[in-house]
């Protein structure tokens, strides 16, 4: 099995404004939903641990104090069963600078 993030159903059933920015992990099922996940930016999780560990540090950021989630990325327009893909905000590595080697 594969695995994303999606918005949490918390807010696309209940509307319940404390989960507006939360993500929560879904189950990919076919090729074709990988795909779709793929072309729309979200990330693709190979174990449901990994996608779990994922869905806690964006949920909850260094920033974040408190119980209410808070993501940083976006969400796509493709949508499984509702709840739109998350797409992680990227990743930035800094480099440190050789000198003479």
């Amino acid at each position: 099995m594969k695995y994303t993030l999606v918005e949490h159903s918390a807010w696309t059933v209940k509307r319940d404004p404390c989960f507006e920015r939360a993500v929560e992990t879904a189950t990919i099922t076919t090729k074709r939903v990988e795909d779709a996940v793929r072309r729309a930016g979200g990330a693709i999780y190979y174990s449901w641990g990994a996608a779990h560990d994922a869905e806690q540090a964006a949920n909850y950021p260094p920033e974040v104090e408190g119980l209410i989630p808070r993501v940083r990325g976006a969400f796509a327009r493709y949508a499984m069963e509702g709840r739109r893909v998350y797409i992680p905000e990227p990743v930035t590595v800094k480099l440190e600078e050789t000198h003479g080697q």
